[in-house]
């Protein structure tokens, strides 16, 4: 029985929990640090080629662009990804590419629920498909307005600013092309109706049927050659 004399051993604050519960509560730590969102300012990577995997991401707000680097100063453009697109898949355990944002962008990272994404997968390889298809068989007028419709998404209406977050130069990498190519090809989808430039980058498109027909191939206007 205690008397008020007998001590009570009351746990110490100081009483290290085990083990387990210590690494349990680590990983929620990290799991938790690992899905917060990520914000990127212009120019800073996301991931670098030969770096460990990481991702997939799903981008919220902003323009990520992903290329992979070839021989000499060259670059592949692989994809320029906006809000509510997935990047990041990777097959093995690094990256074999570059992700840099070209705006101020927000991503939010899927941890291992998002690499079993199918949808998501897929929705990439048909894009990757449509890529090999717009480099193998189009030309550069169809090139061009196929990736404007691409920036424009669904809801664009004739009549709009297009704001071109990315440059010339970008376009060109992106579309196989060189600069003064892209740079003619604005100038004949200009003349031909389908847009007129705003600015120094941007332009306001003026016919969005025209541009489709061009981007399919069933309407050759003949103006610039590749």
């Amino acid at each position: 029985m205690e008397t008020a004399f007998s001590p009570v051993h009351a746990p110490s604050i100081f009483h290290t929990p085990p083990a387990h519960v210590v690494e349990r509560a680590r990983r929620r730590k990290d799991e938790a640090f690992a899905n917060e969102p990520r914000a990127l300012e212009p120019g800073e990577n996301l991931f670098a080629a030969g770096q460990p995997a990481c991702g997939p991401y799903r981008l919220l707000e902003g323009l990520v662009m992903v290329f992979r680097a070839l021989p000499g100063p060259r670059r592949q453009i692989l994809d320029i990804a906006g809000p509510g697109r997935t990047v990041g898949f990777s097959a093995g355990g690094r990256h074999d590419c570059d992700a840099v944002a070209i705006s101020p962008a927000i991503l939010v990272p899927l941890g291992e629920t998002g690499k079993d994404e199918s949808a998501a997968m897929l929705a990439e390889i048909a894009r990757l498909r449509d890529l090999a298809t717009l480099l193998g068989r189009k030309t550069a007028i169809e090139r061009l307005a196929t990736f404007l419709l691409q920036m424009m998404g669904e809801d664009f209406e004739t009549g709009r600013r297009l704001p071109m977050r990315v440059s010339r130069q970008e376009i060109a990498d992106y579309l196989g092309l060189v600069i003064e190519t892209v740079s003619r090809n604005f100038v004949a989808l200009k003349n031909l109706g389908a847009l007129r430039r705003i600015g120094r980058e941007d332009v306001v498109i003026l016919d969005i049927p025209m541009l489709r027909r061009i981007a399919e191939g069933s309407e050759w206007p003949g103006a610039v050659a590749n």
